[in-house]
């Protein structure tokens, strides 16, 4: 049988963890129910989206104590892309001296990764290959670069304002009924704003955030629908 202590107790227990983890007071996330004339399920789905952020959140933050700053991580790949730019021009323009000069040296430094049908028909193609290779190392280094400067101006992106974005956009409808939208003044724009104070984030410029969310939310959308036709 569960006992009235036994309730409070656990009444104290969840209270103690959502302050360790930052969620905002009761009064704070009253305010933002009232302010937006949020039923008891949306707000209910509100906390819960909160509570997903900050546990985001962590995990981000735990990475960076092991892999550095985002700042600094987008950086290292700016110049990684930087150099296999210019290794990929150049092995472009010189593939059949590597195929002369280098080939049976490449086929021996590949034979352990790439399996033995495809060396065999790149037989006389090694210098493709290697650009082959090269080329794909680039590419998804060029992408990671490329989200890296997706905000507006070519600044990088606010990490823990870009989370916050990204689930209440994932839940829009669920808290205010609507799908988002990037439209000035509207109630997606004013609840990204309220949750963002609430976190303790700068609110400000976050039309121009939202409407790059979305437009990356888009995008992403696409590109997945686009791989899983091609399977």
């Amino acid at each position: 049988m569960i006992r009235t202590q036994h309730v409070e107790a656990l009444k104290v227990l969840v209270k103690d963890f959502e302050v360790k983890i930052g969620l905002p007071s009761e009064a704070v996330l009253n305010g933002i129910v009232q302010e937006h004339k949020l039923n008891p399920d949306q707000a209910a789905k509100l906390k819960c989206t909160i509570m997903s952020i900050l546990g985001f959140k962590g995990e981000i933050q735990e990475l960076e104590k092991k892999l550095g700053s985002y700042a600094a991580s987008s950086k290292s790949f700016e110049r990684i892309e930087k150099h296999l730019g210019k290794l990929r021009s150049e092995v472009s323009k010189n593939i059949e001296q590597i195929e002369y000069l280098l080939g049976d040296d490449i086929r021996d430094a590949l034979a352990h990764l790439v399996v033995r049908p495809l060396l065999s028909r790149s037989e006389g193609h090694m210098g493709q290959l290697y650009l082959d290779i090269v080329e794909a190392l680039s590419s998804s280094v060029k992408k990671r670069v490329n989200l890296n400067r997706s905000n507006e101006g070519g600044r990088p992106v606010i990490w823990k304002r870009d989370l916050v974005l990204e689930k209440l956009a994932e839940n829009s409808e669920a808290i205010i009924g609507k799908p988002a939208t990037a439209t000035a003044g509207g109630s997606f724009i004013r609840l990204c704003d309220s949750v963002l104070r609430a976190l303790g984030l700068s609110a400000e410029g976050v039309e121009k955030a939202v409407e790059h969310k979305l437009r990356s939310l888009k995008r992403r959308k696409i590109e997945a629908s686009s791989r899983g036709g091609r399977k």
